[in-house]
């Protein structure tokens, strides 16, 4: 008899990862790869039909609510990333919906968006100039000028997306494994805009199509920070099943830094900073080298009591090796900063779950300049202080064993934490 039954291997997929949600209507719609598997959530839905109300403290771009909904079950989901939240709400939107009124919009779209006049917002642009060649530029700044007349109608927040995701098909600019993109390295088979937009919208029309026959639950997105525990108020949900930041570096920000480029979100890099990074987790050193003087403080605070001796001993190992590298980074401040905001996202979290409910929770170790950090015990730790009951890791696999270019031999993994309430 296996210890977590409710943890039973599936046949072989990446249950950790959002490869498998590429091949997946609805899913597909853009490659979020921070994200996490859709038929995860499925098999946790098929072995527990007493999960009728699902949240995620950490929707991203819609995975558990869409997987959720269409399991018949009623979800909710915060987001705190201003365009994340923006792809998820396109997402659940797509289930009120048809395919025929969204197949009217799209061929109006698309014809319009060739006649439209040039936004002279795309051309200006170091960026875009840099990404896109003057045939797509051009494209793009009609595409953009159309966009701009979108209300915010089921089928036309569908339409946005459509636009935002087809953006890489239609650069030469490489990307790197999770979306940043790298202007000098070029890559082969660019889409023409119009073509990339047009195929998008077919395939959107498609997976509509294949699910308006469903009966399925309510899903809810809210554009709300995970760690505020007032955002939690009213709910009481069954179980949770999400994936928050890893304490990894990786910068949800720069992510998405070429689409909210494009929309005049953002004109350049340093704009991230209040237009993303203040909303959400602070998970990399580029979000809070701005304050790391601050960092030392939070060890002391009292939500962090039951790590807080060996968060400290680890903050100045990092800080030791940091004065030995070239490029110094503030990893030992990203460190503190993010227990104390993962701290506040499971007491929202708590407050989100009936009391005998269930958490999953989607996490890997990291060991910045090789110092191990024991994601998963701090948090199952932190966990039980702020009202969960129980915690297990259940590892899934190993993580990071192919990168060429890793600066330390430090075994790291990948799994789900489970709390119980």
């Amino acid at each position: 008899m296996t210890l977590f039954p409710e943890l039973v291997a599936q046949p072989r997929k990446e249950r950790t990862t959002f490869r498998e949600n590429t091949n997946l209507p609805i899913h597909r719609w853009f490659k979020y790869s921070a994200g996490f598997s859709a038929d995860w959530v499925s098999e946790r839905l098929f072995r527990n039909k007493d999960f009728k109300v699902i949240g995620d403290p950490f929707a991203g771009s819609g995975t558990t609510l869409i997987a959720s909904a269409l399991e018949g079950r009623s979800t909710v989901g915060f987001e705190s990333h201003p365009f994340v939240y923006r792809i998820a709400k396109a997402k659940t939107n797509s289930l009120l919906t048809d395919s025929n009124s969204f197949s009217d919009l799209a061929h109006d779209f698309l014809l319009g968006s060739k006649d439209a006049k040039p936004s002279t917002q795309v051309y200006e642009n170091e960026l875009m100039r840099r990404i896109f060649d003057d045939e797509n530029l051009l494209a793009l700044s009609k595409i953009r000028s159309a966009v701009d007349q979108l209300g915010s109608s089921p089928n036309e927040t569908i339409v946005w997306l459509a636009v935002v995701s087809m953006l890489r098909s239609a650069s030469h600019a490489g990307t790197a494994n999770w979306q940043y993109v790298l202007p000098n390295k070029s890559k082969y088979n660019v889409k023409s805009a119009h073509e990339a937009l047009k195929l998008k919208l077919e395939i959107f029309k498609n997976d509509i199509a294949s699910i308006q026959n469903r009966e399925m639950g309510q899903a809810t997105i809210l554009n709300l920070d995970s760690r505020e525990e007032a955002s939690a108020d009213g709910l009481e949900c069954d179980a949770l099943l999400t994936s928050p930041p890893y304490a990894n570096n990786f910068d949800y920000a720069d992510a998405t830094r070429i689409e909210m480029t494009f929309l005049g979100e953002v004109s350049r890099w340093g704009d991230l900073q209040g237009a993303v990074r203040e909303n959400i987790v602070r998970s990399s050193t580029q979000h809070v080298s701005p304050y790391k003087r601050k960092a030392i403080e939070l060890l002391d605070h009292p939500i962090l009591h039951p790590i807080s001796d060996e968060l400290t001993s680890i903050y100045h190992q990092l800080n030791l090796e940091k004065s030995s590298k070239a490029g110094k980074k503030d990893y030992d401040a990203m460190i503190a900063f993010y227990f104390y905001d993962m701290a506040r996202c499971l007491a929202t979290s708590r407050a989100m779950l009936k009391q005998d409910g269930k958490a999953y929770f989607v996490i890997g170790d990291s060991a910045p300049y090789g110092v191990h950090i024991p994601v998963e015990r701090f948090l199952g730790q932190l966990a039980l202080s702020l009202g969960f009951t129980s915690w297990r890791f259940v590892k899934e696999r190993d993580r990071n064993t192919k990168w060429k270019n890793r600066k330390h031999d430090v075994p790291l993994k990948e799994g789900f934490l489970i709390l119980r309430g």
